[in-house]
């Protein structure tokens, strides 16, 4: 299984975005206050253990049906790339790319 990292920066849904993910996932870590999302995923990759990691936004909140079992066939052809999954907005139920895990 890979990391999970939920990152935040003053989000008002942090707290409890946060909690309700550390309930479902004890494992997951988290990085906040670091400024810029570059900075943010670097800092996440440092406190990772995994050669990959999953990343939630602190405005997410976590279908309860995913379940972080996806893993890349290993050794990935690209080391740098990114899976995106889609998000789903709660205000018109629009599933798109932007602002997925």
């Amino acid at each position: 299984m890979y990391d999970i990292v939920f990152i935040s920066y003053g989000e008002s849904c942090a707290a409890e975005n946060w909690k309700r993910l550390k309930a479902r996932f004890p494992r997951a870590k988290r990085v906040r206050d670091v400024v810029g999302i570059a900075a943010a995923h670097k800092q996440a990759a440092r406190i990772c253990t995994t050669q990959w990691f999953w990343v939630v936004d602190a405005d997410n909140i976590v279908d309860d049906s995913f379940n972080f079992t996806y893993r890349w066939n290993d050794p990935h052809p690209n080391p740098h790339a990114v899976g995106v999954w889609r998000a789903r907005n709660s205000s018109n139920e629009l599933e798109y790319g932007y602002g997925g895990i």
